[in-house]
C-alpha cells in the first residue's frame, strides 16, 4: 500500500503541494503565536487576505484583541506570502462549523468586501429608532460616495 504522501504527490502538482506545507505550517503555528490563548481559540481560515480567529469565550477575544497588533504582526512575518492584512476574531464553540457557515453565507463581512446592500442589512434590525438613523445615514454616504 502507498503512503499519503506518495498519493499526494502523485495528485498534486510541486506548487500545490508547496502551498498545502504552508498552509499546514501556518495552523500548526497558531499554538506557538497566541500562548496560552492558543486552547480557546483557533485559525479558521484566511477569506480576503484576513485571519478568521475563533475563540469559544468574548473574554478570550477581549485578551486576543489586546495582542492583535503583536500577533498579526507575527504572521506577516512569518508567513508574507500569505499577504496577511488583518484578522477578524468570532466568538463560537471552536467547532468552525457556525463560523464557515456565516463565511459562506456573507453573513461575515470584512473591511475590504464590496459595499453591502443596505436594504438587506437593514432587514434585520428591528428597533425602528435605529433602522431609520442607519438608513439616513447609508443615504448620505451614498451620495457622497457619488459625488467622488
Amino acid at each position: 500500500m502507498d503512503k499519503a504522501g506518495n498519493i499526494l504527490r502523485a495528485l498534486l502538482s510541486d506548487e500545490q503541494l508547496e502551498q498545502a506545507g504552508l498552509y499546514s505550517s501556518f495552523f500548526g503555528a497558531w499554538k506557538d503565536i497566541a500562548g496560552d490563548k492558543a486552547s480557546h481559540s483557533r485559525i479558521v481560515d484566511i477569506v480576503r487576505n484576513a485571519v478568521v480567529i475563533e475563540v469559544d469565550h468574548p473574554g478570550w477575544l477581549q485578551l486576543l484583541k489586546m495582542e492583535e497588533k503583536s500577533i498579526l504582526q507575527t504572521l506577516q512575518t512569518r508567513y508574507p506570502e500569505l499577504e496577511i492584512r488583518t484578522l477578524r476574531f468570532v466568538t463560537g464553540n471552536r467547532s468552525g462549523e457556525s463560523v464557515m457557515k456565516k463565511i459562506r453565507e456573507r453573513k461575515l463581512c470584512f473591511e475590504n468586501d464590496k459595499p453591502l446592500d443596505t436594504k438587506k442589512g437593514l432587514e434585520h434590525i428591528d428597533d425602528p429608532r435605529l433602522k431609520s438613523s442607519l438608513s439616513r445615514l447609508a443615504k448620505a454616504l451614498s451620495e457622497r460616495e457619488t459625488e467622488k
